[in-house]
């Protein structure tokens, strides 16, 4: 598929932890910049709507809590990194981990966290909206070392997935929580993290600084300032960039990158997510949907690189598997999909369901989050598409908890319009979605897949995997319709730019060159 190599200009170019080293002179294009005599760096970044304040034990959209504290451990371009716990072991029977924190570990408010701290956190997660990861743990039998090492026992046999969990839960000092008054959170003083808060102005402005003791191993401190500028109307942070008031632009429109690639001195950057867009079905369903060649049907009537166009504007791109190009198992052979049906061919899918014994097609519901902006138009084009081969489908939409509720069981829907998230390897897709000891997404199972499942995870047999593939895009348990896509308005004279996530981009781990000559204040 042309299109990927096309759409997909990943800017992570060079060693993404080079840093900006003061006392050097940048002359040419490439070459570092420095403070100098002109004042302090300052990068100005834009979101889309208010952090919602820095509470460590509530879940933040967009990623700025990722700067203003520091995790145990970081999901990096690497894989797993150490953060606040500098070293890590898993033991024998694969029961437990044994963390190592650094000895001077504080907060910005001045308090030392110790493992005692990271003990109580975890337990403090577990009441939050962040339980879910904390659910790893077993803090019943986990113990306390010394001051900096801390045994965190597990509920099952570890799989580097749990590393995935201590990712995104926020390091912070007990003693500090308890202590500070109601702005703690807002304030930003329990944080541990590589840049510490000046003022947070709720739905205008969040304003960081360095934090001089940060001894996290993740991050980098490349800038010595970070204004985060509240924008949700995209019109106006496209005045913003116009006006040199931002660096940074998130999610211009798609029909405004050709006038914003007219720019002097803008670039448009692109970057894969890790979330893609699908079409779960409920295989236990009193419905055709249960028949996977129906399923299969269904895929090779939806045209993906129309919907990518259409509905998503170019922001997301067409899929061609349950393999999305982040995960390690990926290969650019995936995108020939010729006689498959991740292919768009109408009479593949009427000589499916015709062997199906639908030849003149049913009708089919489709449930989908009310509150996602694109799913309606999604849901239409799909619609029409189905329509096409027989399938009269009706759209029923929910609000996001009712939507969740529903698709996480078995009762009362044929199909949903969904998500998935990919890390580093398509056997997380699989842990998530597909394990009778977690989930089952849709009530399928396989007893042989489920057999493979729960020994891969263990050995990551590429073999194995490919075996698991094969199943599931034989089965069809959900058609993938696009792999997510974040684009960003740039101003030249960054290099080294990447994000984590879908969320996730920090300004301070990205590095300058001679043309950010407007970097300084």
């Amino acid at each position: 598929m042309a299109l990927l190599a096309m759409a997909v200009s990943l800017a992570a170019c060079g060693d993404s932890s080079a840093t900006n080293t003061a006392g050097t002179t940048g002359t040419e294009s490439g070459d570092t910049l420095v403070v100098d005599e002109r004042g302090e760096s300052t990068i100005y970044s834009s979101i889309t709507a208010d952090v919602g304040g820095l509470d460590p034990f509530i879940s933040i959209s967009s990623g700025l809590q990722y700067g203003v504290y520091e995790a145990l451990v970081n999901y990096g371009t690497d894989g797993y990194e150490p953060g606040v716990a500098e070293s890590w072991e898993i033991a024998e029977d694969g029961m437990s981990i044994t963390f190592h924190l650094s000895p001077d570990l504080v907060t910005h408010g001045g308090y030392p966290v110790t493992a005692s701290d990271v003990l109580w956190l975890v337990s403090k997660h577990l009441e939050g909206n962040y339980s879910r990861f904390a659910k790893v743990f077993d803090v019943e039998n986990s113990e306390v070392i010394d001051d900096q090492t801390v045994k965190m026992a597990l509920s099952n046999k570890y799989i580097r997935f749990d590393l995935d969990s201590v990712a995104h839960m926020m390091i912070t000092s007990q003693e500090q929580y308890e202590a500070s008054p109601d702005g703690f959170y807002n304030d930003g003083l329990g944080g541990t993290g590589p840049y510490k808060v000046v003022s947070y102005t709720e739905g205008v402005e969040l304003v960081l600084t360095k934090f001089e003791n940060y001894v996290g191993a993740y991050h980098e401190q490349n800038v010595d300032n970070i204004v985060v500028k509240v924008i949700s109307e995209v019109s106006q942070r496209l005045i913003e960039l116009e006006a040199d008031s931002i660096d940074i632009m998130v999610d211009p429109n798609s029909s405004d990158i050709e006038y914003i690639t007219s720019l002097s001195g803008v670039s448009i950057l692109n970057e894969l997510g890790t979330k893609n867009a699908c079409l779960v079905f409920n295989v236990t369903a009193d419905s055709p949907i249960a028949d996977p060649l129906v399923r299969k049907a269904i895929g090779a009537a939806i045209d993906n690189v129309l919907i990518a166009e259409q509905v998503f504007s170019g922001l997301k791109l067409p899929a061609y598997s349950v393999i999305s190009p982040v995960a390690a198992e990926y290969d650019s052979s995936l995108e020939d999909t010729t006689g498959t049906y991740m292919s768009y061919d109408v009479d593949l899918a009427k000589s499916l369901l015709a062997e199906a014994g639908y030849s003149d097609g049913f009708e089919l519901e489709i449930a989908y989050d009310g509150r996602i902006a694109t799913n309606e138009r999604l849901g239409q084009i799909i619609q029409g598409e189905l329509k096409e081969i027989g399938i009269i489908v009706t759209l029923t939409p929910y609000d996001t908890t009712s939507y969740s509720t529903l698709t996480n069981g078995t009762e009362g829907w044929e199909c949903g319009l969904s998500e998935y998230k990919v890390q580093d390897s398509v056997v997380f897709t699989f842990y998530n979605k597909c394990n009778e000891n977690k989930s089952s997404w849709g009530g399928w199972f396989i007893q042989d897949f489920q057999d493979m499942l729960d020994e891969v995870v263990y050995t990551f047999d590429e073999a194995t995997i490919q075996e698991m593939v094969d199943i599931y895009m034989d089965e069809c348990p959900q058609y993938t319709i696009s792999y997510n896509l974040k684009q960003f308005a740039v101003r030249d004279g960054i290099d080294n730019f990447f994000t984590t996530g879908d969320n996730y981009m920090w300004p301070g781990d990205w590095t300058y060159n001679a043309d950010a000559d407007w970097l300084y204040d």
